[in-house]
């Protein structure tokens, strides 16, 4: 009986550590982006080049895989899975109020957000967002059929899914 509630002691403060770790990563990087960019309604399956399960960091904060992405023709769509998305709403970062991507170790970028905010990007993401944002810069808005979804390497993550659909546009 001793164990079981050792147990059980050990995995409830598992879950608070785990827990207070993603309200304090949501509270002082997520949130302020949150703040600034407030994703409105999530853009439906038909729109942009949609992403499940990729890796940003914002801040201090790594979400490991666990963000889904959208890039639309207005910016960049970001929203927590299922086990983080409390406390982290989603956010649309418009192309307009991201700098110029740098590149960093590993193969993945850095992307100057105004208002002081980082992200660093990673995998299939890092791979279309640069373009992305070139694109969306010297046209005007995003021509996302222009992107070259098909020619990134494939994952090494066999999670990432990589759903390409029309713009969005009528």
């Amino acid at each position: 009986m001793e164990t079981v509630i050792t147990a059980l002691a050990i995995a409830l403060g598992c879950l608070a550590f785990w827990s207070v770790g993603i309200a304090l990563a949501g509270a002082l990087w997520w949130r302020p982006l949150a703040d600034r960019f407030p994703a409105g309604p999530w853009p439906d399956p038909e729109t942009g080049v949609q992403m499940r399960w990729q890796a940003v960091r914002i801040g201090r904060a790594r979400y490991g895989g666990a963000m889904d992405a959208v890039l639309a023709d207005e910016g960049l769509y970001l929203r927590m899975g299922a086990l983080f998305f409390v406390g982290h709403p989603p956010i649309m970062i418009p192309w307009t109020a991201m700098g110029a991507p740098q590149p960093v170790r590993f193969g993945g970028v850095e992307i100057p957000i105004e208002g002081d905010s980082r992200l660093l990007l990673d995998g299939k993401l890092a791979g279309l967002v640069p373009d992305a944002l070139l694109l969306a810069r010297t046209v005007g808005d995003l021509p996302v059929d222009d992107l070259p979804v098909d020619d990134l390497p494939v994952a090494p993550d066999a999670r990432t899914v990589v759903h390409r659909t029309g713009s969005g546009r009528a």
